[in-house]
């Protein structure tokens, strides 16, 4: 989040929704993002999906 301005009410309940890829969390950045800053929110994201499925919550998303 150093990386970007970021609407932490809006970031954190688009991410709720535990999005697959990171454009769903861009609406909530006050500014343009670079490529570079993309790519690692999209690796930041994709480590924190497979955290939050190997503890079961995923699952418990997906059925709602």
């Amino acid at each position: 989040m150093s990386y970007s301005d970021v609407d932490y009410t809006i970031f954190f309940r688009e991410l709720s929704h535990i999005p697959e890829d990171m454009s769903a969390l861009k609406m909530s950045f006050y500014t343009e993002s670079s490529q570079e800053v993309d790519d690692k929110w999209q690796v930041w994201l994709k480590t924190w999906r497979d955290l939050v499925s190997k503890s079961g919550d995923l699952d418990d998303v997906s059925e709602k």
